[in-house]
């Protein structure tokens, strides 16, 4: 089963995440998805293990098991890299050792600035770089990447409704077993 987003592509339903899976167990777990029948893979750069699954997904492509088509390939701009999205985005596609990404989340809605350190609390700082700035930057990735996550506090923001080149095609909602609610 998959949703149609509003620009047409289709993601399926469920995904198998990767996160908090150690990098050597990559490579099983990856094989066990893709048996299992997952198509829809889910990862971050913040996870520290999409070059594990980059190397384990190619082997898995190149056995003919399943072909790239096929699958719908996830990953997420971490908050910490606002300032730096297509280097990001860069990164993730090398890692993952992928010519593109079905989906390009934004992690968090709130962007960190880790070199500006603690604030007198104790609490990470904002990033400097507007939220609409960044966004326009993951737009641009469009012509990288085949389909862009939105954010959807961008359209309510009216500071962004003038900058938002199109509307969000979703909102990522998880569904964490192993996560009290």
């Amino acid at each position: 089963m998959s949703v149609e987003l509003n620009n047409g592509l289709k993601m399926p339903n469920i995904a198998f995440g990767f996160w908090q899976s150690p990098g050597a167990e990559c490579a099983q777990a990856l094989e066990a998805a893709i048996d299992a029948g997952y198509r829809c893979l889910d990862g971050a750069s913040v996870y520290g293990n999409e070059a594990d699954i980059g190397e384990a997904l190619a082997k898995v492509l190149q056995s003919g098991k399943v072909k790239r088509e096929e699958l719908f390939i996830v990953s997420k701009l971490w908050a910490d890299d606002w300032h730096q999205v297509e280097a990001a985005c860069d990164k993730t596609l090398k890692d993952m050792q992928l010519d593109y990404l079905d989906l390009y989340l934004v992690h968090m809605p709130v962007g960190i600035d880790k070199p500006a350190g603690l604030d007198s609390l104790g609490r990470q700082q904002r990033s400097k770089v507007p939220t609409h700035v960044m966004w326009k930057e993951m737009e641009g990735l469009v012509k990288k990447v085949l389909v862009v996550g939105r954010l959807l506090k961008l359209l309510r923001d009216p500071s962004c409704r003038e900058v938002v080149g199109s509307p969000p095609h979703l909102q990522q909602l998880a569904d964490c077993p192993m996560v009290p609610h």
